[in-house]
Order: structure tokens, then C-alpha cells, then sequence
């Protein structure tokens, strides 16, 4: 028999006897915390008493009734109980003693299963997780409305596209067309082989009362040349109804299709708005440039070195994880290499600084590399490393294993794995020169580092652009000139002579940095007891850096106090200029497509994209995200007319299409026989008269000239002398019609049995035009016919 009864059973006969007898309507009473006394409350099948199922205590309630339940719920214990079940949850498996309903702690971490499940299924990224519970929070706070929601792929891709992303063109139109703006252009290929241009617009937001800079358009133009790009440019123009003259200025790089003198970008730029300002290129890229020049006479060595290292132990699972016990067992965390790239030449200082980490590592990794015979040499410097770091016997002869291990694979490894094994085996052989090198290049890339970091900001950097490029060169003539040859004015830095010996600094004096000081400089020795060896380096540059800073106060003031924005609390003062600033920033932003097109979404055209690009920068503007976006009516009725409008765009763009088509067919079909027109009329020129003896031509060119000038009538000063030119088809057949009836005139009346032929005079008196090979054929036969008519009157 169970143990517990099931509510509305008869109790009579068990109660028999009780003052006070159960009661079923007991259980249905509320408690105190909003839930029935039945959720935790069962009838034993003993007289007068009842169990609760959360404490497992039996419950008297013979004496006092329904009074023991009430006062049950309050005992400190139950309390307690009750918290414990709230915030815990059973085994898998575990079974219940009572049906209680799942805790708000249940509820929470069965939506966190769904939501990390949702993130798995669909491969996003971690950092959607807190933006999706945000959205999905402001979903649930319209119930009927989400009950109804349902959106499709296409769905979602055309209420983008012809939704959302028309109307925020509109009020960026709307603000843009009674002010001034600057753009920032900049093309890039995307991960399906096409090139976009990008167009970022940059103005002065008097609602926000700030400079905001925005996505305008995206264009794809696989064949960018500068006149392409241009008619992207009137086209992204026209489509928002503005003007070249409202633009101030256009933020560039420094390609030549950009910024070619003769036909670049900026040069057909200026033909529209000639009163465009300069402000050069991307100076973070002269920069970088700078500093690659700078280190040219190394012939990429070091970046030969790290890039080979790179790619011997980050691209081969095998050695990565050798690579990766190396470092537990020199009791290092474990760390990566960085990849060199070479148009990012400032990256070089993190990925020597990278290596510089790791070079005790690297020395253990690679010391199999070296031959046999040689390896006693070196062990000195492997004693080093292990004395470094305070290994254990156990410890090195792990490492002794691992290096065997390596060095029989090696032998068996390809030509290609050899070659550089043999290349970084300089790590060894020449350890001093290698650590050397590296430390020259993280002292030097620091000076150009500083000056990028210093400048790389989303607000508004262009009034510290002029100060900061004069302490760049300022401070970097401080390496090798003295400080005394160095002017203040930035007028007279342009005038100094490098290459006089006067001004320059002994070798000895010469500036290496602060790292590899110690290593190239034996005047290390001039403070022993006073700073460490490694810090001398540092206290040199400081110094140099102290007599550089001597001018400090002439240097223009800072009008910016604390973290205040030049565009936010300068600008937004002076209204009678809020136009003047709309200028670009140092290094503009243009990694936008980075974050929209990736390796699964690489097949999106460039409509769609620019629709998401237009969306994220406007929310990025206003500081608004998809759940605290305002959303007003304009809004609402241009995303309920979006499959109207996305119907008409499928309908224009293939009328578009064949437009395009006929034209270039029509173009095709024009400029052909206009081509072969001239090909026929060069060959025509190149056509060689009937081959005759010496004797023979002397004597009848001069009869031929005597007997020309007879036939000629003498002719009046205004008539026209003809000579070759370069028509099209149509005026040719005017000029060659106009020609004969003037040759016509001049020639005198022949006999009526004689032919007149239009062609019958040489060649040198007119001009030849031919339209087709059937045309040419005509006029080389008449042309024949003439010439025997010419040589039977010469003999008679």
C-alpha cells in the first residue's frame, strides 16, 4: 500500500478519533511565498499527522489543524530548505519524492542551454552571446507580436536592402546636403576575388553636435583605374543629390591610382573642385615606409629569420607541439609567433619582441640542427639556457630526448625543411650577432611605434599632426646629429644637411636603441655601480630624449585639456566655422568589409553589403544597438514596402543589364569598321608601284614631272593642297568627294572615247579612304587601268 494518500480519498476511517480531521481543501490554501501547501505537503496514511517532502519531517496536525502548516512554512529550517532547492538542481537521473515545479534556477539554465547550443549550431562567435539575451529580452516584451514573428532568409535580406538601409541613406542625405563633408575612399579585394571601393563619409552632426563618420557606399570595381573609380565617385555622389563643391577634402593612400599626378584619383578630383584641400596621403603608411627604408641595409635578414622560424614550427602540427613542451619545460607559459608581414613593416618590433621571448626556447628547439661534429662547440650555450632557468636532471633529459628524436626525423625530412633548418641554424652558430640584430630593430621601431600609436584614434587626431611629425624628425635626427645642429623651427629642419660630418655624431655616439646598447657599445663600463648593465641603453636614450625635450615650452600649446575632443568641446563652440574641421582623420577606417564578409558569407554581392555596412555604421554613429534603437514610422513603412521595392530593383537591374549590353554592342559594332577603315587606308599607302629598270625610271620621271606640269592648268593661291590625314569614316567620304571635284576643275577635258576615273591622279595628290575590302579592290583596279593609260600616253 503507498505510503502517502491521493487527494479527495476517503480519511474517515484513518482519522477516526482526531479532534481536528484532515481537510483536502488544506493542501489548495496559499502560504506565505505564493505557492499551495500542497507543493510541499502530503497526507501520511497515519492518524492525524502529514509529511513534508522538502525538510522529510512528519507534521503533527491532530492538536492544532491546519494552523501546523502556516507555521511549518515559517520554521528556519524549512526556509533553508527551500533556498537550497532554489539555487541547485538534481542529478541526471535522481528521482523526486514530490512532483515540485523546476526552480527560477532551472528555468534560467535550461535558456542558457538553448542559447549556447544556438551559438554552436549556427558557428558565431562567443561574442554574440550578451548582445543576443539583450535582444532577446527586448523581444519578449511584446508577446502577441513575437508569437506572430517569422522572417526568411530572403525575407531578411531584401528588409535590409531595400528596409532599413534605404531610410538611413535618406536622413544621411537629409544632413548632408546644406553642410560640407569630407570622404575617405579606399579600395580593398574581398575574400571572393572582387575588388569594392569603399566610400566613408565624414561631417559635423549638429544634432549630435560632433564629428561622425559613416559608411556612404560600395561599389565594385574589378577594373580600377582612376577614370573607373571616378564615375563610381559622381554616381555615389548623385544617387545622395550632392555636390563636388561641398566636398573640402578626400583622405587617400599613396598608390598611384589614387594619387597620381597626371591622371590619378586626387588630379581628377581637382578638375571637379579645384578648391579641394591637401592634405597629402596616409601618413601612418609614409611612416611605415619611412622605417623599412631606414632598416634596408640589414637586406631583410631579420625578417628572412622570423618568417622562416614562423613557418617551420606554426605550420607544422608536429613541431608546434615539440615547440610547445620546450616551453613547459623551461617553466614558460606558452606563446606564439607572430607571422612578419611585409606591408606592415612597424609589426616588425612586436614580432621581435616575440621572438626575443622565446629565444632560449628557440635555442633548445633548434640545437639538433647542428652537425654532429659541431655540437661540443656549442653546448656552452645550451648549459646557459638550462642554468637560466634551473632545470631538473629529469627535466634535461627530456630535453636531450626530444632533440635526438628531432634530429633523426630531420634527416628523413624534405629538401625544402633542410634548407631552412640550414638557414635558421644561424640561431646557434651566431647567437650573439642574431640577438644583436633583433634588439637594433625593437630599439629603433619603438621611435616609429610611438608616433603611429599616438595618432591611430576614432576621434579627430589632424591639429596634433603638424607637432607630432616635428618631433618624429626631430627625434629621429637626434640619433646621429648633434643636438645642437638640430633647429627648433620646423622652416629651418627642411634646410639642415644630413651628410655633413660636422653635425653628425661619432660612431661611438650613434644610437642603437635601448635594448642592444650593451652588446655594440663599450662605453657600458662608464657606470658600473650605479645602474645595471641591461638599463644602460635606457638611461641613454632618456638622456638623448632630455636634451630633445629642451624646447618643450616653444612647442605649439595643447589646447585640448584632460580627455576632451577636439570636434566635441572645441568645434561644437564655434558655430560660425562648424564646417571648417571636416577635415579626415590621420588613418582612416576602412575595415568594415573585414567584419561583414567572411569565409562563409565570401558569395554576398555588393548590395547587400553595403546595406550592412550603411546599418552598423549609422547604429555605430548614434550609439545605438538593435535592441535600443529608436524605431519610428518612416521606418516602419519603408521596411513594409520592402518587397515592393526589392521587385523594382530585380526589374531595374536587368533592364540595366540590357541596357549595358546594347550599348556596348552598339559601341563594338561602331568602332570596328572605323578600324578597319585605317588598317585597309595604311596598307593602301604601303602599296609599291610596278618594278622597273634604273635606266628606265630616270628617264620617265622627268618626262613624267614635264609632262604633269603641261596637263596641269596654273592654279589660283586659294585652292586647297591636299595631304594625308586622320578622319573617321563618315567625314572621309565628304573630304574624298570634295577632293575629286576639285581635282575635277583643275584637270583640263580629256577625249569622250577616254574614261574619266575619280581615281586616275597618283596617289600623292589626295588622300585615299576606304570602308571595306571590296571598296579597296574597286580603287586598286581603277588605280591599275590609270597607270597603263599613263604609260600609253607617255609613249605616244
Amino acid at each position: 500500500m503507498a505510503m502517502f494518500m491521493k487527494p479527495g480519498e476517503d480519511i474517515k476511517d484513518i482519522d477516526k478519533g482526531i479532534k481536528n480531521k484532515w481537510c483536502w481543501a488544506w493542501i489548495e490554501d496559499v502560504g506565505s511565498d505564493g505557492k499551495p501547501f500542497g507543493s510541499w505537503c502530503q497526507k501520511l496514511r497515519q492518524p492525524g499527522a502529514c509529511y513534508c517532502t522538502v525538510c522529510a519531517r512528519k507534521l503533527i496536525y491532530g492538536t492544532s489543524g491546519e494552523k501546523v502548516l502556516s507555521r511549518h512554512e515559517l520554521d528556519p529550517v524549512q526556509k533553508a530548505t527551500v533556498r537550497a532547492l532554489q539555487h541547485t538542481s538534481r542529478l541526471p537521473g535522481a528521482t523526486a519524492t514530490a512532483d515540485i515545479p523546476p526552480s527560477m534556477t532551472d528555468h534560467v539554465t535550461d535558456l542558457k542551454i538553448r542559447l549556447c547550443s544556438f551559438i554552436a549550431e549556427l558557428d558565431l562567435s562567443f561574442t554574440i552571446a550578451h548582445p543576443l539575451v539583450t535582444l532577446c529580452k527586448k523581444l519578449a516584451e511584446d508577446r502577441p507580436a513575437l508569437a506572430h514573428l517569422s522572417v526568411s532568409r530572403q525575407h531578411a535580406s531584401y528588409l535590409l536592402t531595400h528596409g532599413i538601409s534605404p531610410e538611413f541613406k535618406k536622413r544621411l542625405s537629409e544632413k548632408l546636403k546644406n553642410g560640407m563633408f569630407s570622404v575617405n575612399i579606399d579600395e580593398a579585394t574581398d575574400k571572393s576575388m572582387d575588388k569594392i571601393l569603399n566610400v566613408l563619409v565624414r561631417f559635423y552632426d549638429e544634432d549630435a553636435g560632433s564629428v561622425k563618420t559613416q559608411h556612404l557606399a560600395s561599389k565594385k570595381v574589378n577594373i580600377a583605374n582612376a577614370s573607373a573609380l571616378m564615375l563610381e565617385l559622381n554616381d555615389v555622389l548623385h544617387s545622395y543629390g550632392l555636390e563636388w563643391r561641398q566636398v573640402t577634402s578626400m583622405l587617400l593612400d599613396n598608390c598611384a591610382v589614387m594619387r597620381g599626378k597626371k591622371s590619378g584619383l586626387e588630379t581628377l578630383a581637382r578638375k571637379e573642385n579645384p578648391n579641394l584641400l591637401d592634405i597629402s596621403g596616409d601618413t601612418v603608411h609614409m611612416v611605415s615606409n619611412a622605417a623599412k627604408a631606414l632598416m634596408s641595409p640589414f637586406q631583410s635578414e631579420v625578417e628572412d629569420f622570423c618568417s622562416d622560424v614562423y613557418y617551420d614550427i606554426e605550420k607544422s602540427p608536429k613541431q608546434k607541439e615539440i615547440f610547445a613542451q620546450f616551453q613547459s619545460l623551461l617553466h614558460l607559459p606558452p606563446k606564439s609567433l607572430i607571422r612578419p608581414i611585409s606591408n606592415r613593416f612597424i609589426q616588425m618590433l612586436e614580432v621581435c619582441s616575440g621572438m626575443n621571448e622565446l629565444l632560449d626556447v628557440l635555442v633548445v628547439h633548434y640545437y639538433h640542427v647542428l652537425d654532429p661534429n659541431e655540437e661540443h662547440k656549442y653546448r656552452r650555450l645550451l648549459n646557459q639556457v638550462f642554468e637560466r632557468h634551473d632545470l631538473t636532471a629529469e627535466e634535461k633529459a627530456r630535453i636531450v630526448v626530444l632533440q635526438k628524436e628531432q634530429a633523426a626525423a630531420s634527416r628523413t625530412g624534405t629538401q625544402v625543411n633542410q634548407d631552412r633548418n640550414d638557414r635558421i641554424s644561424v640561431l646557434i652558430s651566431e647567437f650573439e650577432r642574431v640577438k644583436v640584430m633583433i634588439d637594433l630593430y625593437r630599439g629603433v621601431l619603438l621611435t616609429f611605434q610611438r608616433f603611429v600609436k599616438e595618432l591611430q584614434h576614432e576621434k579627430p587626431m589632424v591639429h596634433l599632426l603638424h607637432v607630432e611629425m616635428v618631433a618624429l624628425v626631430r627625434e629621429l635626427l637626434s640619433k646621429f646629429m648633434r643636438p645642437k645642429a638640430i633647429p627648433l623651427s620646423h622652416k629651418e629642419i627642411l634646410k639642415v644637411d644630413v651628410r655633413s660630418r660636422d653635425s653628425q655624431l661619432s660612431n661611438q655616439r650613434l644610437s642603437v636603441g635601448q635594448f642592444c646598447y650593451n652588446a655594440m657599445n663599450k662605453a657600458r663600463e662608464a657606470l658600473p655601480n650605479v645602474v645595471p648593465p641591461e638599463e644602460i641603453g635606457q638611461l641613454v636614450e632618456e638622456c638623448r630624449a632630455y636634451q630633445m625635450d629642451a624646447d618643450m615650452l616653444l612647442r605649439v600649446p595643447n589646447y585640448i585639456e584632460g580627455d576632451c575632443r577636439v570636434d566635441v568641446d572645441w568645434w561644437s563652440h564655434v558655430a560660425s566655422l562648424k564646417n571648417a574641421e571636416r577635415g579626415p582623420l590621420v588613418e582612416g577606417s576602412f575595415n568594415l568589409m573585414d567584419d561583414i564578409l567572411e569565409s562563409d558569407r565570401c558569395s554576398m554581392n555588393v548590395e547587400t553589403y553595403e546595406s550592412l555596412a550603411v546599418i552598423k555604421s549609422t547604429l555605430k554613429a548614434r550609439d545605438w544597438t538593435a535592441s535600443t534603437m529608436n524605431i519610428d514610422q518612416p521606418l516602419r513603412r519603408s521596411c513594409l514596402s520592402s518587397f515592393q521595392n526589392y521587385q523594382l530593383h530585380l526589374k531595374k537591374k536587368k533592364e540595366t543589364a540590357q541596357a549595358l549590353k546594347q550599348k556596348r554592342l552598339s559601341e563594338a559594332a561602331r568602332i570596328l569598321p572605323s578600324k578597319e577603315a585605317n588598317i585597309l587606308a595604311q596598307q593602301a599607302r604601303k602599296i609599291k608601284r610596278p618594278a622597273k629598270s634604273s635606266s628606265a625610271q630616270a628617264s620617265t620621271s622627268s618626262a613624267q614631272q614635264a609632262l604633269l606640269k603641261k596637263r596641269r592648268p596654273p592654279q589660283p593661291s586659294s585652292a586647297p593642297v591636299f595631304t594625308s590625314v586622320q578622319a573617321t569614316t563618315s567625314s572621309a567620304q565628304a573630304f574624298t568627294s570634295s577632293g575629286q571635284q576639285a581635282l575635277e576643275k583643275r584637270r583640263p577635258p580629256r577625249p569622250s572615247s577616254a574614261p574619266v576615273s575619280t581615281s586616275s591622279a597618283p596617289t600623292q595628290f589626295f588622300p585615299l579612304f576606304y570602308q571595306s575590302k571590296a571598296s579597296s579592290n574597286m580603287l586598286k583596279r581603277k588605280g591599275s587601268e590609270d597607270q597603263k593609260q599613263c604609260s600609253s600616253k607617255r609613249k605616244k
